[in-house]
């Protein structure tokens, strides 16, 4: 049984199910008015009206009741991807969210930031269809360095996409093999000092913070190979001894 007291749900046990339901399922509807209502709105008007009404549910005392359980968490999340399906009005099957947002993109250049100034050129390895993602290094690039009008400090390299969503895997052995040849006199030409995602070399990968138990294929790929593997989860640390847990850097 639960007992409502300012907006939260206390449970006799002391869990918090009942109020993360709660409040996912309100803010679900709220959602669910805004697809409907806003059908042929603009990707930044729907934005502004899920963090206007929908996010106030899901942050209303999240201090106390911040989901801790891997179910608590996926009801959470289960929400904000499908505000950013409506967001960018995309419903297919094969899209993904974290591809549509470019949440890796914006992973990376957050840990850019605390980068020291001495690491230059920078280079910026995307996938060649990835637009977006090069307007973000841009916009990046300037934000860091207001000063520093010219490009010189920094690259943006495009290689072929190993892998589309919904590829069939046959298909992805040839276009990864692909990529990986394309790369290789790539990473010669720039000689590296840091890989972050030849003079001696230090491979630091840091996995997505979207992978809660399990590693990415990139990760899976990368294990034994880089230097430092960090993950931003303790569970997957306790899966993967070699891995550093060093918490959320988002």
């Amino acid at each position: 049984m639960s007992h409502p007291y300012l907006g939260v749900q206390l449970s006799d046990d002391l869990r918090w199910d009942t109020h993360i339901n709660y409040a996912t399922s309100k803010a679900g509807r709220v959602l669910g008015v805004i697809r409907r209502n806003s059908t042929h709105c603009p990707s930044r008007v729907k934005a502004t009206c899920y963090k206007e009404l929908v996010r106030p549910h899901l942050e209303y005392s999240a201090t106390v009741w911040d989901p801790y359980t891997t179910k608590g968490i996926q009801a959470v999340e289960a929400v904000q991807r499908r505000a950013a399906r409506v967001t960018l009005n995309d419903y297919r099957r094969t899209s993904s969210v974290t591809q549509m947002l470019r949440g890796h993109t914006a992973e990376i250049l957050r840990l850019m930031r605390g980068l020291s100034d001495t690491y230059a050129p920078r280079y910026y390895i995307i996938a060649e269809t990835d637009q977006l993602s090069e307007e973000k290094v841009h916009r990046f690039e300037r934000e860091k360095y207001p000063g520093k009008k010219d490009m010189a400090s920094y690259e943006v390299q495009k290689v072929p996409r190993s892998r589309e969503m919904a590829q069939s895997w046959l298909s992805s052995v040839f276009t990864t093999l692909y990529a990986t040849l394309y790369s290789i006199p790539l990473v010669f030409r720039t000689s590296p000092d840091l890989f972050l995602g030849l003079t001696k070399v230090s491979l630091v990968y840091v996995e997505m913070f979207c992978r809660v138990e399990t590693l990415s294929l990139s990760a899976q790929l990368l294990y034994y190979l880089a230097d430092h593997f960090l993950v931003q989860w303790p569970q997957l640390h306790q899966r993967f001894p070699r891995t550093t847990y060093i918490g959320r850097v988002i």
